[in-house]
């Protein structure tokens, strides 16, 4: 027997993954658990670990969104205790957070088991949370399910990304990975060097980050068209560091 239990149905929320490689946790209210992951580069992965059953069929479902422009599809390759399934293609989805459910077929060894999920594409899917049948579920809250030493990798750079889309008009996503704790500030600043908002000032930990500007300024008025810098701050043992990279708004 894989332990104790009745087979039913788990669900995992994908920032409960035992490892998150290179992919970014994003708080948001339309995720079912309060954040999903964000995949932007390929070889970006989840892993779930740890996953009882007695063995046999199983139905896997991921819950996921594409927000990538001009139709083009994105990918994501799923493992089964090291078995890849066949790639699933989704096509946008209509937002970041328009979520839809891809289901496989599945068989699960007797005992433990692990769920791999792999960006396959260099562009933004996001994933909410994944389902499995057939799992020992009695007594298990859906961490439970997996090992408790949940393992999240730590960044090794305080790194800046491109924003993206850029050239935008409605909103633009930046992108930021910390790898100390410290005092965080992200402004947006014109060309002649006035501050136009402030997106983040408070204390962060070491992990990925992610903040939508939607064109305002402080005062809530939608700003001209132009080159913006975007800068990121952060204070830890007593040092400054900064980072800014441009962007160009159009309206």
């Amino acid at each position: 027997s894989g332990g104790g239990g009745t087979p039913g149905t788990v669900v995992l929320e994908a920032e409960d993954a035992n490892t998150i490689s290179g992919a970014s946790v994003v708080n948001s209210g339309a995720a079912s658990g309060g954040s999903y992951i964000d995949y932007t580069a390929s070889g970006q992965y989840i892993e779930f670990t740890g996953i009882n059953s007695d063995g046999g069929s199983s139905v896997l479902t991921v819950t996921e969104a594409s927000n990538r422009p001009n139709n083009w599809a994105t990918s994501v390759k799923v493992y089964v205790n090291g078995m890849a399934l066949s790639t699933y293609w989704l096509s946008p989805t209509g937002g970041e957070t328009a979520w839809v459910e891809t289901t496989y077929d599945i068989t699960l060894n007797q005992g433990s088991n692990t769920i791999k999920i792999v960006a396959d594409y260099d562009h933004s899917q996001n994933i909410d949370k994944i389902s499995l049948t057939n799992v020992l579920t009695d007594g298990l809250s859906k961490k439970d399910a997996q090992e408790v030493d949940k393992r999240v990798e730590t960044p090794s750079d305080f790194v800046l990304f491109q924003n993206y889309p850029n050239p935008f008009n409605a909103g633009t996503v930046i992108k930021y990975q910390l790898s100390q704790s410290g005092f965080v500030e992200l402004q947006i600043i014109d060309l002649s060097g006035r501050k136009v908002t402030t997106l983040v000032s408070k204390q962060e930990s070491p992990g990925y980050y992610q903040v939508h500007w939607n064109g305002l300024d402080s005062k809530g008025v939608s700003v001209s068209s132009g080159i913006y810098l975007y800068q990121l701050r952060i204070v830890f043992d007593n040092q400054a560091h900064i980072l800014s990279r441009k962007m160009l708004y159009l309206k």
